[in-house]
């Protein structure tokens, strides 16, 4: 109580500073949260791109404020637009549709600094994040030497992990994904 009356027997000036400092203050501590270098990821995409939007128009050097390359995948016979966003620890891969090349289809995650529900993100142990889902389907996919991990609990996500000493040669299909070792890491998260 004592700080209020002294604080209104003050003059208008006095008033008007320590209110401009209290504002600085407030506005300081809200903006902590988003020091911390990461973005949460959305079901379907990035704060600023999601799946189903238009590409990137050709030929712009920057997204979002960050570097931005442009190249054509061939691979199977198909061919797609792939734009690279330059982040701080990685890449984040948008990826477009086969036929007309004009709107997003995929987004790949190499990066740390964006984060899916629950904190789960690209370096994670694969002991980690097993604990997030209590199933797992996981896929070899050899050409990239990966894994593919699927979950009910995380939609329209494939989880990329690699596993050291993992025999892509005489994996089947399907593996079992408690026999992936436990520092086997998180290295992409695709959103489609």
């Amino acid at each position: 109580m004592t700080l209020l009356v002294s604080f209104f027997s003050r003059s208008s000036a006095r008033r008007t500073s320590s209110l401009l400092v209290l504002l600085v203050l407030t506005l300081l501590l809200l903006s902590l949260p988003g020091c911390s270098g990461t973005e949460k990821l959305k079901k379907d995409g990035l704060a600023y791109l999601r799946i189903g939007d238009p590409m990137p128009k050709a030929g712009l050097s920057q997204l979002a404020g960050r570097a931005l390359s442009e190249s054509l995948a061939d691979e199977g016979g198909y061919q797609w637009r792939v734009c690279t966003v330059q982040y701080a620890d990685g890449l984040v891969l948008i990826e477009s549709d086969f036929g007309t090349h004009c709107s997003v289809s995929r987004i790949r995650i190499e990066t740390p600094e964006l984060r899916v529900k629950r904190g789960v993100h690209v370096g994670m142990a694969w002991s980690k994040l097993k604990s997030k889902s209590r199933r797992w389907i996981a896929r070899p996919f050899p050409a990239y030497q990966v894994i593919e991990l699927i979950s009910r609990k995380y939609p329209r996500r494939v989880f990329l992990v690699r596993s050291p000493g993992f025999d892509f040669a005489q994996a089947p299909p399907i593996i079992d994904a408690d026999a992936l070792a436990a520092d086997a890491q998180v290295v992409g998260i695709v959103l489609m």
